[in-house]
């Protein structure tokens, strides 16, 4: 695990592009199960994730956002609701690069009983735009203050959720060891902006993480799923006391200023972590721009 020194930055918004929800139900944007967020740094144009579809790319139309003058793309893990867009992203922009960690290309599905179904990525991307991709292997500083951690702690219990997930190995599949997610952070003004994508790993595994390669640093904000809802059963997939249990840990990180939940996180588990961790956590739903 590397550790990184802070050394400041500039400040940024983070515009929504796809969330499951909406900010203004009265808007044109177009909702869906999944997770792309945009915004700019000093010197770069980054895109987290790209929902599973094209809606991301109709959404930043109807909102002025510039997907052309991308330079920056980078994929949380190898789901289709985080990835799904990659092969329109490609299309519209013709010079960003794309970064993932290279397990993310293998073959990930959801299983229960005998009934399987493919989440992963469209991994005929890899051969049609190999010179696009790029693959993390540890963690690595790609350029000044966006870092890319891949390393990450399992202190906390993963979630439970994760038990109907699977990847493709040796030509059998066995449970997700989610060697394909990753964390990515932002160093600006005032401390780091973190992205979990999904928290397949855990969210407080993530926090770990991200504390651990920057010593003494404020968090200024997390965005992310938690992972913390069935979306075959649509509710809950953890008990009431391990989701208070995650809210009162963040709530009790002084480092921590702001978290910002969503996606997989799920409406019966936002509201308990509401209720532990009240102004430290807010929603983000598609349109919802982000001033950090």
């Amino acid at each position: 695990m590397k550790s990184f020194a802070y050394t400041g930055g500039v400040a940024m918004e983070i515009t929504t592009l796809i969330e499951n929800s909406k900010e203004d139900e009265s808007s044109a944007l177009l909702p869906e199960h999944g997770v792309s967020l945009f915004f700019q740094t000093e010197k770069h144009t980054v895109l987290f994730d790209t929902g599973k579809s094209d809606r991301f790319l109709k959404n930043a139309q109807n909102l002025g956002v510039p997907i052309t003058d991308v330079d920056t793309l980078v994929i949380s893990h190898g789901h289709y609701d985080h990835g799904g867009g990659l092969k329109v992203f490609l299309l519209e922009n013709n010079h960003a690069k794309v970064y993932l960690k290279e397990e993310a290309i293998s073959g990930y599905y959801a299983k229960r009983g005998f009934l399987k179904k493919y989440i992963g990525l469209d991994r005929t991307l890899i051969d049609t735009h190999r010179e696009r991709f790029v693959f993390i292997k540890e963690d690595t500083e790609i350029d000044e203050g966006i870092f890319i951690l891949s390393d990450i702690k399992d202190i906390h219990p993963r979630p439970s959720g994760n038990s109907f997930l699977y990847e493709k190995s040796g030509g059998k599949l066995i449970l997700d060891r989610f060697l394909h997610e990753l964390i990515l952070v932002i160093r600006e003004d005032g401390g780091l902006v973190v992205f979990t994508g999904c928290s397949h790993r855990g969210i407080l595994n993530m926090i770990e993480t991200v504390e651990s390669s920057f010593k003494n640093t404020t968090i200024k904000g997390v965005l992310g799923g938690f992972h913390l809802m069935n979306p075959i059963k649509n509710r809950m997939s953890e008990s009431e006391d391990v989701v208070r249990n995650i809210g009162r840990t963040l709530l009790q990180k002084k480092n921590l200023e702001m978290v910002y939940s969503g996606h997989c996180t799920g409406d019966e588990a936002y509201s308990l972590l509401k209720v532990e961790m009240k102004k430290k956590l807010n929603r983000f739903s598609t349109g919802k721009v982000i001033e950090m």
